[in-house]
């Protein structure tokens, strides 16, 4: 009878339990906290649910002869508690709501209480869930009669289906179908699994009960004590190497994802190749090959150590497209990974072949299972809670690899020669000397490296939460990080969030008295808030070691503020602490970190907000950190949420330089402002303070006010809401582009921007109200400047000259100048040492200076620093095509495509320079190879389109631009042109439509002289004058818009005059003399006074 397929099953059994345990741990991470004690409580009782299931079902399943019908039963039984779990969430909420205030300041009495909530509410699933194996594997057994043939399929099957399931939960199904979603999907799964096993019981013949118990030989104790081992060891291996690979790989959803995804596949496949093994095996001694593989198991381990040694120098910055990162980061986590979970994978079934010799199957499977699971139970335990904390990571890893060589050793004992046991005792011991003490600190400095090469590590500090480090920069600036996360620091930036943080909040709500603030940081914005005469300052930090370490090494910050008197501390999660807390506040402040690092996120769903909201005093705000440099679609998403909790909004930042953050600002009421207090309290809590970050002047303060929720209304409506569960910004990497997001952000603030003048009551005094106009003006000419330097078009040094024009002292526009005049000063010279991507970096930065020679230079020594890597021949390529040297270009682009053939990017090039050289059929092949590879890619369609207008063939060339803007919507130059080309069709109003868009986007002078001239033509007078209006009020300067739109007011007076309509003929003949320059206008006031004279 064939099988087969019944083992295949399983597979899919393994799956949905991977993606019930991923979807229940964030469930009760909104019970519980996103901390890692919280998890654990989880994870151990999902274990241990395990545990005693396959002890359970090892104890009968060898007297039964229906294994199909009793696991069909039990998957039946798991998809019904599986439903049933997130209604007991819901019911254990208010539990632990009750138990938190009486267990509050005893962690291990909450601990507990997690702990047995937990265990309480999944023990049926997991029990039902840990007896599918011992059950299967009787029936493996009955048929095959080789229990690590059976054992090993069955068990590798599974994990490779856990596998599985956790890439989906990380990648599609918590993003589109949501975590309840995921559960019901799982559910449905072990339904279907239970129904089809129930009916295949009926034509699968039975198989045989087993002696009874009394006659079964006892599995030798040492057997179970080793399964036990090998699963602390092996959950021990995971915890440690999570620590470590955050550093490359971040701490986001899909960066566990891949970690957990290579374990458990290495696991499966391990086991399944052993099985494969096993078949064409005759005689083996298991236990001899249970020994060599926790042999094999602890020299990974140790060279691990190693491995971490190097991975920086192997891994650089992650490169090329969504799909093309993701690769690179299973490559790095399957460089450590692999090997030892293929090792640890083939052990298991190894150990239950050598453990079922004369003893019954299930039974056997059954104990070592549980035994192995118990273990997997205590790994993560006593490595994250004791290991870690007393030795550090890296002689946690020198543990657990000792661990594995003690057990190869006992069990090898007496099995063949001494020989190769005594020399891979050796090798491991040469590698724990060779190895240096501290190697691994230089690791904890990989992320900051990969920014620049010269940055130190100050320090670290391991604590259960994670790893706390503190860096230097070459130029002196300071961070603190937490895993691969810069959280607070001395830069200009971060300092003045962490200022803004304080400030803003406490001006705009001048009887606050009671504060809470969610993330400590540096310190600095904690310090600040006791400058102001508060009552009581609550901080909810989620790491101990980051307040010790912020202490020690930001003193200059946070001054001590720990000490203060009006200061508290709790460590725990903020999300957890502000749903559990029985406080109320004037302000909260969510001083946090990205959104879409897994756990952060919890702190901008709406679910947070809410209780945000619940737990303010009348007239109390919140405040929430905003990232800048994100997708405009997930910072939408933020504004969103935030909105649907607070009906009254806003968004404030620094335009003090090219900032990466900003502040939201929640109230139930409006924000008003009364001016004289405001200042008042300004000059005595702010001023001195924020002069430190170009910020001394109250109108400068007051201009970081950037839009509202009445501004942002048509932007908002239709956007999703990010909640816990569709917690939508977790999934932005997988849409964003590395560099990109923050200047569409800046796009998106700078069409939307409000004057502060509206949270004014009463309206401000006339010289108060004329310096926040001017600055507000002059602040639009920096972001738009900012915008184009970022996109490399021409008129930034314009715009930031308009802006000191307006305003001198900008400190915007300063920054952009001194920071310009350093770069003028570089000297290329003094390069050597800086890596590959460092010198990207670099001739970015030149390169959006308008320094194309400087660029090109730093490029070639890019290429020489990594002559394999495409990208920096193709950046080269286009530094060249900026200075007009085409021919040159050409080549460059030839070896980043040899290098890399699929990128699409680098075709368009290509076509871009045969272009500039005359070569225009060449080019549009290039043209449509590049978007062979990629047919979204707006600039091949809009380059193809431009190619058709020079050949006169508009049809084809509008088409081509049409397609540009839908792919892009915010294409200005596809927009101008497309609206030049249908004008030339005579589709004039389509044409406005395109102009219209083009201002919007950017209301620069090509813009805005394409849409006057256009409404101009199309007799649209008054719609031009007030266009024209806006351009002038923008110092921008359209001579030939506005010439053409005096000869349309002149001949439409003319018309008016023909007809003896004199008094129409004279209002438009005015307008036509307001709109021309002084010395042109004696011939139209002439006219304009013959009109007058017939009125």
């Amino acid at each position: 009878m064939l099988v087969w397929p019944l083992y295949l099953l399983f597979f899919f059994s393994g799956m949905a339990g991977l993606i019930c345990e991923v979807a229940w741990t964030r469930m009760f991470g909104g019970v519980f906290g996103n901390t890692t004690h919280a998890v654990s409580a989880v994870l151990s009782s999902f274990m241990a649910g395990l545990a005693l299931g396959s002890f359970w079902a090892g104890r009968f399943i060898d007297r039964r002869a229906d294994e199909l019908r009793i696991y069909g039963l039990l998957e039946v039984g798991i998809g019904l508690s599986v439903l049933a779990v997130p209604l007991a969430i819901r019911w254990l909420e208010g539990v632990y709501a009750w138990l938190y205030p009486q267990l509050a300041l005893s962690l291990w009495a909450l601990q507990l209480a997690r702990t047995l909530c937990s265990f309480a509410v999944l023990l049926v699933p997991t029990f039902l869930m840990g007896a599918t194996l011992p059950v299967l594997s009787k029936f493996a057994a009955g048929r095959n009669r080789r229990v690590e043939v059976g054992v090993g399929l069955l068990y590798g099957l599974n994990t490779l289906g856990a596998g599985a399931g956790c890439f989906l939960s990380g990648f599609v199904l918590i993003e589109h179908l949501g975590v309840q979603g995921s559960t019901s999907l799982a559910a449905g799964l072990n339904l279907a699994l239970g129904a089809l096993f129930l009916l295949a019981a009926r034509w699968v013949p039975a198989g045989e009960a087993l002696p009874p118990e009394n006659s079964r030989v006892p599995v030798p104790t040492e057997l179970l004590l080793a399964a036990g081992l090998a699963g602390f060891t092996a959950l021990g291996y995971e915890v440690l190497w999570s620590r470590l690979l955050v550093f490359k790989l971040r701490t986001t959803v899909y960066a566990f994802a891949i970690m957990l995804t290579t374990f458990l596949v290495g696991l499966g496949m391990g086991s399944a190749l052993l099985a494969a093994l096993a078949r064409r095996w005759r005689e083996q001694d298991y236990h001899k090959i249970f020994g060599w593989l926790q042999l094999g198991i602890g020299l990974c381990g140790l060279v691990s150590v190693l491995l971490f040694g190097r991975l920086e120098s192997w891994f650089s910055a992650f490169s090329g497209d969504w799909s093309a990162r993701v690769a690179q980061q299973l490559l790095l986590a399957a460089t450590i990974m692999l090997v030892p979970a293929l090792l640890m994978g083939a052990a298991f079934p190894a150990l239950s072949r050598a453990g079922a010799q004369g003893r019954q199957p299930g039974r056997t499977v059954g104990l070592l299972y549980a035994a192995n699971t118990l273990g997997a139970v205590c790994g993560p335990l006593l490595v994250g809670f004791v290991l870690v904390q007393a030795l550090g990571t890296q002689q946690s890893l020198v543990v657990v690899a000792l661990l594995n060589l003690s057990i190869a050793a006992i069990v090898l004992r007496g099995r063949g020669p001494r020989l190769p046991l005594l020399l891979s005792c050796l090798a491991a011991l040469v590698l724990i000397a060779a190895t240096p003490g501290d190697l691994l600190l230089r690791f904890y400095n990989a992320g900051e490296r990969e920014l620049d090469s010269r940055v130190e590590l100050v320090y670290a500090a391991e604590d259960v939460g994670g790893i706390t480090t503190v860096h230097r920069l070459p130029n002196g600036e300071r961070t603190i990080a937490t895993g691969s996360t810069d959280v607070a620091g001395t830069s200009l930036t971060l300092r003045s969030t962490q200022k803004l943080q304080a400030h803003i909040p406490m001006l705009l709500h001048p009887g606050a008295k009671q504060v809470l603030q969610i993330g400590f940081g540096s310190g600095e914005t904690a310090h600040l808030l006791t400058g102001y005469p508060i009552d009581h300052l609550e901080v909810a930090e989620i790491s101990r070691s980051m307040l010790e370490t912020a202490a020690r090494f930001f003193p200059d910050l946070n001054h001590g503020v720990a000490a203060h008197p009006r200061f508290r501390a709790w460590v725990m999660d903020g999300a957890n602490y502000l749903r559990l807390t029985g406080s109320r506040y004037d302000a909260i402040l969510n001083d946090s970190i990205w959104p879409f690092y897994a756990g952060n996120s919890g702190l901008y769903t709406r679910e947070y907000f809410q209780d945000g909201r619940e737990r303010l005093r009348p007239g109390g705000l919140m405040t929430s950190w905003l990232p800048l440099d994100m997708p405009v679609e997930d910072f939408k998403i933020i504004l969103k949420t935030f909105h649907v909790v607070f009906p009254y909004f806003s968004v404030w930042f620094a335009p003090t330089h090219y900032n990466k953050h900003a502040l939201l600002v929640g109230s139930a009421e409006p924000l008003r402002l009364e001016a004289a207090a405001y200042l008042e309290r300004f000059a005595r809590h702010a001023q001195a303070d924020l002069a430190e970050v170009g910020l001394g002047d109250p109108v400068l303060l007051l201009d970081c006010f950037a839009t509202d929720q009445q501004e942002l209304a048509g932007e908002l409506e239709g956007v999703a809401v990010h909640t816990a569960d569709r917690p939508l910004l977790e999934f932005s990497p997988s849409r964003a582009t590395p560099g990109k997001g923050q200047v569409g952000v800046y796009e998106f603030l700078s069409r939307h921007r409000k004057s502060a003048l509206a949270l004014l009551e009463p309206a401000a005094e006339p010289q108060l109200r004329q310096a926040i106009e001017t600055t507000h003006r002059a602040t639009g000419h920096v972001l738009r400047g900012l915008i184009l330097r970022e996109q490399r078009q021409a008129g930034s040094e314009r715009e930031f000259a308009l802006a000191r024009q307006l305003r001198p002292d900008h400190p915007g526009a300063r920054a952009i100048e001194e920071y310009e005049e350093q770069l003028y000063a570089l000297d290329l010279k003094a390069l050597d040492g800086r890596t590959y991507d460092e010198l990207l970096g670099l001739a970015a930065r030149l390169g959006k200076a308008g320094l194309h020679e400087k660029t090109a230079q730093v490029l070639e020594q890019a290429t020489h620093r990594a002559p394999e890597e495409p990208r920096g021949y193709g950046e080269l390529g286009l530094a060249l095509l900026r200075l007009g040297r085409a021919a040159e270009a050409v080549p460059q682009f030839e070896r980043a495509r040899a290098l890399d053939p699929d990128q699409a990017d680098t075709y368009n090039n290509l076509g871009n320079a045969l272009r500039q050289l005359g070569k225009q059929a060449e080019a549009a092949s290039w043209y449509r190879q590049a978007l062979e590879r990629d047919p979204e890619l707006a600039e091949a369609y809009y380059n193809l389109g431009m190619l058709h207008q020079e050949q006169g063939q508009a049809r084809e060339a509008i088409g081509q631009l049409a397609e540009a803007v839908r792919l892009r919507p915010d294409y200005v130059k596809a927009h101008i042109n497309l609206g030049i080309l249908l004008d030339g069709e005579h589709r004039l109003e389509e044409a406005i439509v395109h102009f219209q868009r083009a201002v919007a986007l950017a209301p620069d002078e090509a813009a805005y002289h394409n849409l006057v001239i256009g409404l101009t033509r199309a007799g649209r007078l008054e719609e031009a004058q007030q266009r024209l209006e806006e351009a002038t009020a923008r110092q921008l300067d359209l001579p030939a818009a506005r010439q053409h739109l005096v000869l349309s007011l002149v001949v439409q007076a003319r018309a008016h005059a023909a007809k003896g309509e004199w008094r129409q003929a004279s209002q438009w003949q005015r307008q036509a003399v307001a709109l021309t320059p002084a010395k042109l206008q004696p011939p139209l006031l002439e006219q304009l006074k013959t009109y007058e004279a017939k009125k």
